[in-house]
């Protein structure tokens, strides 16, 4: 076979056989998919088994729990090494040529993508490269004392600073409050149509540029241009109908410069090129993630995502979507906030969960889900409409209303006890 070697998949058995006490560092190096001939997987796994029961491992016992297949090339592996001392070396050279397997296996598969099905290959393609990297890593077992020392320190950093949040500052005290920031899970934010999720979702991707933490923005609706430009109108405090119109004065254009220069050094990506195709945002957010050092994901919205397999209903076609973006979050371990209309089955009225429920698998899945709510603006003139951001589901944490203030003339929320920036630049 290609990129296998033989002897050293003995050695490491051999090890194995020659000192038990080597037993668990071995198992934590490599897994029985690393050897590349059958029997000896076969053999590793039976002498895992044998080793955890207790009982005497030698030739014999080996022989009868693999019936005898081939006696002689099981006592041949007592004689490859005379102790288990050189087992790291051994285990690390039967690692890398399984990942090298593994790899060209994948390169093989890869080469079968048509037009049709690339976005999902390309997804895989991310997705497996990540996962033999990591097993190359090793150490996929640990104790609890492996965990429990790092939890001690951040009590003791907590205890020590009690303003401190355990996430991502969203730029909100109010939601902060509740949430102690954006948290490494997957959180849905639910409202009706023009109700200000794509203002809230930039306003809090504005927020983590300017605290220095990468940030995707998935625009399915709206061009990346269009996006920042609301940025420009938030941070600058110019209305965003004067800055499309041109009515502003001298003053304001250097005032705009100026905030868009700063703009030009946050780490935000926004992303507005991917059709909706689901499979397309998800190979997307891996590279990222794993090549650009992203570390918050917003997805905008639920409603525009085209997944791969169009024959089953839409509904389960959500169902689907909101699982796997679960188990990327997961992988990914970053914030994946997915934006999502609600039904107007939930107009003039707060929203509930239920009314996300009939989306999909969204309200399920989440950690937390959001749901946004207020009254229709009576005056056209009104610049601070308030704005409840309802934190309907917390899986590790607390829920609770947290009250913001509208303003749409600059496409931004604000604390509702916040009075700095009526009005006023960021």
């Amino acid at each position: 076979m290609r990129f296998a070697d033989y002897e050293m998949e003995k050695a490491v058995l051999g090890c194995m056989i020659a000192d038990r006490s080597v037993i668990p560092n071995i198992v934590r190096a490599v897994s029985e998919a690393d050897f590349s001939v059958p029997f000896n997987r076969e053999l590793f796994r039976k002498i895992i088994e044998i080793s955890g029961r207790g009982t005497q491992l030698d030739v014999i016992t080996l022989n009868a729990e693999t019936g005898n297949k081939d006696p002689a090339y099981v006592a041949s592996i007592t004689d490859t090494v005379p102790s288990g001392a050189n087992f790291a070396f051994y285990c690390e050279k039967v690692k890398r040529l399984s990942m090298t397997r593994a790899l060209y296996k994948l390169l093989e598969e890869s080469r079968k993508a048509t037009p049709e099905t690339v976005d999902q290959v390309l997804g895989n393609l991310i997705a497996s490269a990540a996962e033999i990297a990591e097993e190359g890593g090793g150490d996929d077992v640990k104790t609890a004392r492996d965990f429990i020392l790092p939890m001690i320190e951040d009590i003791e950093y907590a205890a020590k600073h009690r303003r401190a949040l355990s996430g991502y500052d969203t730029g909100f005290e109010n939601i902060n409050q509740i949430t102690s920031g954006l948290q490494n899970e997957y959180i849905v934010i639910g409202a009706r149509a023009s109700v200000g999720k794509t203002a809230l979702g930039m306003n809090m991707t504005r927020a983590l540029a300017q605290q220095g933490i990468p940030t995707a923005y998935f625009s399915l609706e709206m061009s990346s241009k269009a996006l920042l430009m609301r940025m420009v109108s938030d941070l600058s405090a110019v209305q965003a109908g004067a800055l499309k119109g041109g009515f502003i004065s001298t003053e304001q254009v250097t005032k705009i410069c100026n905030k868009m220069y700063d703009m030009a050094e946050y780490k935000i990506y926004p992303v507005d090129n991917t059709r909706g195709r689901f499979d397309k945002i998800l190979s997307m957010s891996r590279y990222m993630v794993r090549c650009l050092g992203v570390k918050v994901i917003f997805i905008d919205h639920a409603s525009l995502m085209k997944y791969r397999d169009r024959k089953i209903q839409r509904h389960e076609q959500f169902s689907e979507m909101s699982n796997e973006l679960q188990n990327l979050q997961r992988e990914l371990d970053v914030p994946i906030i997915l934006l999502a209309q609600l039904g107007r089955d939930s107009e003039g009225r707060r929203p509930t969960l239920a009314d996300l429920r009939e989306s999909g698998g969204f309200e399920q899945d989440a950690d937390q889900v959001w749901l946004m709510f207020r009254e229709r603006a009576k005056e056209a003139t009104d610049t601070n409409i308030p704005t409840e951001v309802n934190i309907a589901k917390n899986r590790n944490g607390a829920c609770g209303t947290a009250n913001l203030l509208f303003q749409p003339h600059f496409v931004r929320f604000v604390d509702k006890a916040d009075k700095r920036y009526e009005g006023g630049e960021r």
